[in-house]
């Protein structure tokens, strides 16, 4: 046992170099979050809500909690930020003009959301004339322009406290192919190494651990893999370990030597339009925003239309190599038909 206990520490503070956990990492932006939301608060505000999880897009390739195996198909990550962005779009129901012979319903979510429209972000007081934001209405578009236009397309993780990281097998079409994911998931433009491109102190925000459990769990994870492969005496167990050098996706990690295996995150995300419409009944557009700009992102804004040549380059190339399946998850594929941004 005390062998056991110490091979345990000897590979917790391995880890915890590799991943350079630090309890202030997030610098200014952890008094920034206390002194706008209480996490307690919040986590109220959103107790009824059903929002996404990164667990979707490896589906069937990790058992949800407390069931011995899951069914869901994993969802390609094009369709799984084209769901993100009509998520995001709810918020315009606040300004949208109804349709002929239906209720206008905007005087009522105007009233219900008089704390979101209370005071905006100083952003919108920049970009938007005065006179507009004068009136309820003129608020209200301020705020979906916020998020439908500035932060478009973009999702970022919820809570960095419920997030994981689980080490799946490989296989055809994984989440690990790079052609499947467009260039809101990378890490750094072009899809770099972060060890190449990064200094340590900033790969913090691409979802590394930040408590001691979570690296424990790591630990456990490998331990119990070797134990099914039966090879804990010839494989070395750091083979396992996730490559925070090599990371090229937000949500993807490949293991340090071991070619059938990698790491995948896991954990609830949101959109800004999301989190508007979750807290917008409690809190206001200022702080929900300034909250918002303290989480990590998991993807970033979608491209302008000047990078989508980037994109359809990537979806030929998979297409050539024969992989429809990386091809249509692509934004702008069959399966996804994710819309352009003007």
């Amino acid at each position: 046992m005390e062998t056991d206990a110490w091979r345990t520490r000897v590979r917790l503070a391995r880890l915890r170099t590799r991943t350079q956990l630090g309890g202030d990492w997030l610098g200014g932006h952890i008094q920034n979050i206390k002194a706008v939301l209480h996490s307690a608060s919040v986590a109220s505000a959103l107790a009824g809500a059903r929002l996404p999880d990164l667990r979707d897009l490896v589906g069937d390739r990790v058992a949800a909690p407390g069931s011995a195996s899951a069914t869901q198909a994993p969802q390609s990550p094009g369709d799984f930020l084209h769901a993100a962005a009509r998520r995001s779009l709810q918020v315009t129901a606040l300004y949208s003009q109804s349709k002929a012979g239906e209720r206008d319903n905007r005087p009522a979510l105007i009233e219900e959301y008089g704390a979101l429209l209370a005071e905006l972000p100083d952003a919108t007081r920049q970009e938007f004339p005065q006179q507009q934001l004068e009136t309820a209405d003129g608020r209200a578009r301020a705020v979906a322009q916020l998020a439908t236009r500035w932060h478009n397309g973009e999702v970022v993780e919820l809570d960095p406290e419920r997030t994981t990281w689980v080490i799946v097998e490989k296989t055809l079409g994984s989440a690990s192919a790079p052609a499947g994911f467009s260039p809101q998931w990378f890490c750094v433009a072009g899809g770099h190494p972060v060890g190449a491109t990064l200094p340590v102190s900033q790969w913090q925000e691409f979802g590394h651990p930040r408590s001691q459990a979570a690296l424990a769990d790591i630990v456990d994870q490998i331990d119990e893999l070797q134990g099914r492969l039966g090879n804990a005496r010839t494989v070395d167990w750091h083979a396992y370990c996730p490559d925070w050098a090599a990371q090229r996706i937000r949500c993807v990690v490949p293991c340090a030597n071991a070619a059938g295996y990698e790491w995948v995150r896991l954990g609830p995300v949101a959109t800004l339009g999301e989190l508007f419409m979750q807290l917008g009944k409690f809190f206001t557009a200022k702080h929900i925003y300034a909250f918002f700009r303290t989480l990590r992102v998991v993807a970033a804004k979608r491209a302008k239309r000047d990078e989508l040549g980037e994109i359809e380059a990537q979806r030929a190339q998979a297409a050539h190599v024969g992989t429809e399946v990386q091809a249509a998850s692509l934004p702008g594929g069959p399966a996804a038909k994710v819309r352009r941004v003007r």
